[in-house]
């Protein structure tokens, strides 16, 4: 996982963001909401809550490559 990756709470509408890390324990934010909690979760539990099913990762096409590369 790097800076930038997004993922989707399942069953919600709500989507949150590698911003950044502290330590080794990764932070989330909330994209586009009213919300401003964070979450700070372990390499590990993130690795439980895909595995689980609770988030799901979002494949984003890097945009700033040229397609025909």
């Amino acid at each position: 996982m790097k800076k930038g990756d997004i993922f989707k709470i399942n069953g919600k509408e709500k989507f949150m963001q590698l911003v950044g890390y502290w330590g080794e324990d990764l932070i989330l934010a909330p994209m586009g909401e009213k919300e401003d909690q964070v979450m700070v979760c372990s390499p590990e539990d993130m690795e439980e809550y895909i595995d689980s099913g609770f988030l799901s990762k979002l494949h984003i096409v890097d945009m700033k490559k040229d397609p025909r590369e």
